[in-house]
């Protein structure tokens, strides 16, 4: 599928008039708000389900905390031997749509049955199944372009903000979360998928210069879910502050790709984090500029995503499991090394650590960066 063409194009002003080929604004638009409404769903579902079992005493303290391992075991860690199965049978819309269904499964599994362990299981595999399909549907509405993938992702932010707080508080909420989900499982069966491009690459650059890009893309998610464990604010306990954090964080990933495609990816996504490092690492105590910071730190997740979806071509759902599991790493780092990671003298450095692998490895990775992208570079 070609992304520019100089006699035929579509213009979407929603997305500051990104270039979509041969894809009408009306299949994009209706696979958008399917997938991307779907993933609101499915974290928001997940996270009351799993913290609703705590909340109606399911499960003990202790156990619960296991239960978050495993869920994150399996919804993160599992996705990149899951994406090479969905690759290989080439079946994203339907591996999405069954992932819904899982998770809609889980909830009865988990406050009817009560049998949390089994709800947790099929949850974690469901959400990681939803990604894998939806994911590959977002790479390919504007091949290798981080538009599209960031307006996906984006929403997750608010499904598991809205998620955790019916979990916590009002657990009969979670039925809600599954019917509406239930709904769209059915809609992305009945929307018209893009092409999905799982040709291999036959030629590439050296092996060297492949994997120096792979790793450094990659350590720059690890860093990034690393930062996100261990930057906390004191704040957040006022809800209306813990709104505004929320609303700056999807903004970040829902506008990041899109401002990447227009300025040029290296740009904007290492200019953003050079930004944002001092301003949640040393100005974390004010809300309003911790916001802010937080806004530009998130601004990266739609380019490293799409960067390395951009070096797997062919493998989509391969490609996007990778980044799951570099989330899982940050995750293993932040594990026992809080407080050496919260120093804000420790974390402005890593910030601006990631921020120079990720100029390095978008310098050395030309291919991966669409032609219109790499303007203002």
């Amino acid at each position: 599928m070609r992304v520019f063409n100089s006699s035929r194009h579509d213009i979407i002003d929603c997305v500051a008039g990104i270039q979509t080929g041969k894809l009408s604004t009306s299949l994009i638009t209706k696979n958008l708000l399917a997938y991307s409404g779907a993933h609101l769903l499915v974290d928001g579902t997940c996270a009351a389900l799993v913290f609703s079992l705590s909340a109606l005493s399911l499960v003990s303290a202790s156990i619960f905390v296991g239960f978050i391992v495993l869920y994150d075991i399996l919804a993160f860690a599992t996705q990149p031997f899951f994406g090479l199965l969905i690759d290989r049978l080439r079946l994203a819309v339907a591996t999405s749509s069954f992932g819904s269904v899982l998770v809609v499964l889980a909830v009865p599994i988990g406050l009817i049955l009560h049998l949390p362990f089994c709800a947790v299981v099929i949850a974690g595999i469901g959400n990681a199944l939803f990604h894998l399909g939806g994911g590959t549907i977002a790479f390919n509405l504007s091949p290798r372009k981080a538009t599209m993938p960031g307006l996906f992702v984006a929403p997750g932010t608010i499904g598991l903000f809205l998620g955790t707080l019916v979990g916590k508080t009002a657990a009969m909420f979670v039925w809600p979360f599954a019917v509406v989900l239930l709904i769209f499982a059915a809609l992305i069966l009945l929307v018209e998928a893009p092409k999905i491009n799982y040709t291999l690459t036959k030629k590439r650059e050296k092996i060297s210069s492949f994997d120096m890009v792979l790793v450094f893309v990659l350590v720059v998610i690890v860093i990034r879910s690393l930062m996100g464990f261990a930057i906390s604010f004191g704040w957040k306990s006022n809800f209306a502050l813990l709104v505004a954090l929320t609303i700056g964080v999807f903004l970040g990933k829902a506008l990041g790709g899109v401002l990447a495609d227009r300025y040029g990816w290296r740009k904007v996504a290492v200019g953003t984090l050079i930004i944002s490092a001092p301003l949640v690492s040393f100005f974390g105590a004010v809300p309003v500029v911790a916001i802010v910071g937080m806004f530009l730190f998130n601004m990266t997740t739609p380019v490293t995503l799409t960067a390395v979806a951009n070096l797997f071509t062919g493998r989509p759902a391969f490609a996007f499991g990778l980044n799951c599991i570099a989330l899982i790493g940050g995750a293993l780092v932040i594990f026992g090394g809080v407080t050496f990671f919260s120093n804000p003298i420790v974390s402005f450095a890593t910030i601006l650590v990631s921020a120079l692998v990720l100029f390095v490895g978008l310098g050395k990775g030309g291919n991966i960066v669409p032609a219109k992208a790499s303007v203002g570079q």
